[in-house]
């Protein structure tokens, strides 16, 4: 990530051993949380590419303030296996000796792990992520032939994924057991589809995304992943919600979900998961359809958070077709309308760790990040849907 020289120093300085973290990461289309669970212990939570350096943005930032990746990240989770979650994970896996590998319950069926067999090889034909689940798993094999724990659990809603005493833990709040047995079909689906044309596609909702609450004293964070809303008791945020095992502590923290969709909103998560004026964090994706977030979707979280904060400006959607000889020149300089377009923005919050849940993060912008604020609501002009369209 390009900083300045300013950025570069204030960037590269640790958190305290009693100072908790989370660090969301977001170059445009992607994201990645790093968080500090405090005496040097980490989790990784998803993973995206920084586009200065071709690396896992969580292993450059960690590399750079000094963490031993192998020995003191103790978590790594994949929310979910779309491809702007899951892009140099595998780098990550491979280099995060010590660590626990945690995904949703429906990524270790057989059936799944077919899926990779069948398709990781075929780059024509596949998803980013099925290469990168395949090079999870022949790192988890060497592993295993080393007589090393492979250590790779799945998740359901209400699984502790990391825990130190009785004060500081890690809880999943979703997959549902409904949305694992629905992820289930649609991976039967895909099996059945198989052939030697056929193109590996995720279709539905992202009800099997990963919800995380991080507890770690009063610094309490709720990692949204890309959970959506299902408008159904049994999947989404109404499963949370009506859970009759959900967590009694609420968030000073909110990584918010899908970036920031109204689709993964819920008037409840404010009220019931988050205290008053929580403080947001929101990832930007501008690979779809239409970017996100929308400015309805900003003033939204503005209007409910205390303080909200963006990894870099949604892309406008394209408008009609520019003129020939324009487009020559955006495809002879087109790592320039990258850069422009996708830069990686770091937004990191810091907290003294103790029982005072009322105690304000403080807030560090690097990169493109930036503060939210309101915008006009202007309608996004539609355009083509193409793969992976949100």
């Amino acid at each position: 990530m390009r900083l300045s020289g300013l950025q570069e120093g204030a960037w590269q300085t640790p958190p305290d051993p009693e100072e908790a973290e989370v660090s969301v990461f977001g170059p445009g289309e992607g994201e990645s949380l790093v968080v500090h669970l405090g005496d040097g212990e980490w989790m990784i939570v998803d993973s995206c590419k920084d586009l200065d350096t071709g690396h896992a943005v969580a292993i450059d930032y960690l590399t750079a303030i000094g963490v031993d990746i192998g020995s003191k990240v103790s978590v790594i989770v994949a929310t979910h296996w779309h491809d702007d979650h899951i892009k140099g994970l595998a780098e990550i896996v491979k280099m995060a000796e010590a660590a626990t590998f945690f995904c949703p319950a429906a990524l270790k069926t057989q059936d799944f792990l077919y899926l990779v067999q069948a398709y990781g090889r075929r780059t024509m034909m596949s998803l980013p992520s099925t290469a990168e689940f395949e090079q999870i798993l022949e790192t988890m094999a060497l592993r295993r032939s080393k007589r090393q724990a492979p250590n790779v659990q799945t998740v359901v809603a209400h699984t502790i994924v990391w825990r130190n005493g009785a004060l500081k833990r890690v809880e999943a709040l979703s997959p549902s057991q409904t949305a694992v047995q629905r992820g289930l079909v649609e991976i039967a689906s895909l099996v059945a589809a198989i052939g030697p044309k056929a193109k590996l596609t995720s279709r539905s909702a992202n009800e099997n995304s990963i919800v995380l609450l991080s507890v770690v004293e009063g610094a309490r964070a709720l990692l949204g992943g890309d959970l959506q809303e299902e408008e159904t008791p049994v999947a989404g945020w109404s499963e949370i919600l009506s859970s009759p095992q959900r967590c009694p502590e609420r968030a000073n923290l909110f990584k918010a979900a899908h970036h920031g969709a109204d689709n993964a909103d819920h008037p409840a998560i404010w009220s019931d998961l988050l205290l008053p004026e929580a403080s947001v964090g929101v990832t930007s994706y501008a690979g779809g359809v239409r970017p996100r977030p929308e400015s309805a979707d900003i003033n939204r979280i503005v209007g409910q958070a205390g303080e909200a904060y963006l990894t870099s400006a949604p892309v406008a959607p394209r408008s009609a077709r520019r003129e020939p000889s324009a487009e020559r020149l955006l495809r002879h300089r087109a790592h320039r309308v990258e850069e422009l377009e996708r830069r990686m923005g770091h937004i990191r919050f810091r907290r003294i760790i103790s029982s005072d849940e009322t105690a304000r993060w403080s807030v560090e912008l690097f990169g493109g990040a930036k503060v939210l604020a309101t915008v006009p609501d202007v309608p996004t002009r539609p355009r083509k849907a193409r793969r992976g369209a949100r």
